[in-house]
């Protein structure tokens, strides 16, 4: 039986779980979601994230080199936590600015089984 995690949806600035899935990408997309937009602890969570809520992220060089290596660590972390999905780079395609306290970062996870992209918004 293949292997389902929940899914993941953004309500309310607040995740919610929504019906399990078997997509091995949306698994991986998930994951990475939870990792980058929680804050930083042990083997979880984002330096990215914990950078924005403290107001550290202040030009566009911050955003790419902290991206960079937030992405590292979240590859890290996942292939010491030994999940099923593994990511083997996550590229930074571009990013904006919806308002004066969020960032919004279109990125490229890719897997050994192929490659998804996403769009996460980051709000200070």
């Amino acid at each position: 039986m293949p292997q389902e995690d929940f899914g993941l949806a953004v309500s309310d600035d607040l995740f919610v779980l929504t019906d399990p899935t078997t997509d091995i990408l949306e698994r991986m997309r998930n994951r990475f979601r939870v990792q980058f937009l929680s804050e930083q602890y042990g083997l979880r969570g984002s330096r990215f994230y914990s950078a924005m809520k403290a107001g550290q992220i202040r030009t566009n060089a911050d955003i790419v080199s902290l991206f960079a290596i937030t992405a590292a660590e979240i590859i890290t972390n996942m292939r010491r936590l030994q999940q099923d999905i593994q990511p083997t780079s996550v590229r930074l395609i571009t990013f904006s600015f919806p308002t004066l306290s969020s960032i919004q970062l279109t990125i490229r996870i890719n897997t050994a089984l192929g490659s998804i992209t996403d769009s996460i918004e980051v709000t200070a």
